[in-house]
């Protein structure tokens, strides 16, 4: 992602070209624009990666706890959607993390999956937190990233989550009457048993069955996946604003089709989703619009919302921590509403105990109230 200087690009433009990754649409390095345009869309390229990697990991703690999956039904499912609209390298590399043995264990012992003795503490090398942070600077909002760090941050806390997992324990709402529950138990057991035994069979009930275990409900992992098909697109759609915004400030002109290009190839964000960002991107009537607001996407999201609330809804109602999906929801809801009731009020208050004003929608310029009270 190389920008500078002009002249050493044309220098350097043959050689970076013939060592980059490549697509059908050429090499995947491409000129970003004078000063530090390069570091900048690099960084904002990690700050997205931070929340891909924080959605998949909702997903796959979703297909565990509430879909009662092993991790090899759980790699399945990944598998599958790494060849439909969601292939991309990070789903890719989730379905082999998901079927790597723990070869630490004992030859004699039970061979589990790795993942299992993977301590629950994310690390982080700064990216993300600049890229929240220069969103901050840049009054750009960045929902999937910000929720990814916090749930770096939060991971962190092992010890304090160790004590609030027995001081603070989950009180689900009684879905069913307490007559079926002792008869549920049974059929839970029962369930687990055969999918142990017949893995595709469990990936037919989840894909069945929603919650509780006996309610025909939506498909769970159909729900899942247009869940995060519209995460990870708001998420770029967050990023790429955020890199135009500093763009336009800094008068760098990087062009956002061109990032979409050159992201297919070489980077952790890989994915086919870049191509219909791309098109979004050319086909814009407005500059700096949202890719959101294209109709091509927006169609797409218009498809995949339902599933993406289910499975917001479903993790509300088992006490699963999404904060990536739910907050890349909230983010999606609030960019279509054409008027905000709570900025509003929140405006009023600031000019109740600050007298900060607020503008009027019937009439122009600053006002303040004298409040009462």
């Amino acid at each position: 992602m190389p920008s500078g200087d002009p002249e050493a690009w044309a220098l350097m433009q043959p050689i970076l070209e013939k060592i980059a990754a490549r697509t059908a649409d050429g090499a995947c390095v491409t000129f970003l624009g004078t000063g530090a345009a390069g570091n900048y869309v690099k960084m904002v390229h990690n700050g997205i990666e931070y929340g891909d990697m924080q959605l998949i990991g909702e997903a796959y703690t979703l297909l565990r706890t509430v879909g009662g999956m092993s991790n090899a039904q759980a790699a399945a499912v990944f598998e599958r959607w790494a060849r439909g609209p969601l292939a991309s390298y990070l789903i890719e590399i989730t379905g082999k993390i998901l079927r790597t043995p723990d070869d630490a264990q004992p030859p004699a012992g039970t061979r589990g999956e790795l993942i299992e003795q993977i301590l629950d503490v994310c690390g982080s090398k700064g990216t993300g937190k600049w890229t929240v942070q220069e969103a901050a600077e840049q009054a750009v909002p960045a929902a999937t990233m910000a929720a990814a760090l916090d749930a770096r941050y939060i991971s962190a806390q092992h010890a304090q989550r160790q004590r609030a997992a027995s001081r603070m324990p989950f009180r689900p709402a009684r879905a069913t009457l307490p007559l079926l529950s002792p008869m549920l138990g049974v059929v839970r057991l029962v369930w687990r048993t055969v999918t142990a035994i017949m893995p595709p069979i469990g990936m037919l009930g989840a894909r069945l069955i929603g919650w509780p275990v006996l309610h025909a409900g939506p498909c769970l992992v159909d729900d899942l996946e247009a869940a995060l098909y519209s995460s990870k697109l708001c998420s770029y759609a967050q990023g790429l604003a955020l890199i135009e915004e500093a763009s336009r400030a800094k008068g760098w002109k990087v062009e956002a089709a061109e990032l979409a290009r050159i992201w297919k190839g070489g980077c952790i964000i890989r994915a086919e989703l870049l191509d219909d960002i791309r098109t979004a991107v050319s086909a814009r009537q407005e500059p700096g619009d949202s890719i959101l607001l294209d109709p091509g996407l927006g169609a797409k999201l218009a498809r995949c919302q339902q599933g993406w609330r289910r499975t917001v809804m479903r993790a509300i109602e088992h006490g699963v921590p999404t904060p990536a999906l739910a907050g890349t929801l909230a983010y999606y809801d609030s960019l279509r509403q054409a008027r905000l009731p709570a900025a509003a009020m929140v405006q009023a208050q600031r000019d109740f105990f600050g007298g900060h004003t607020y503008k009027r929608v019937d009439r122009p310029g600053s006002h303040h109230t004298t409040w009462g009270g």
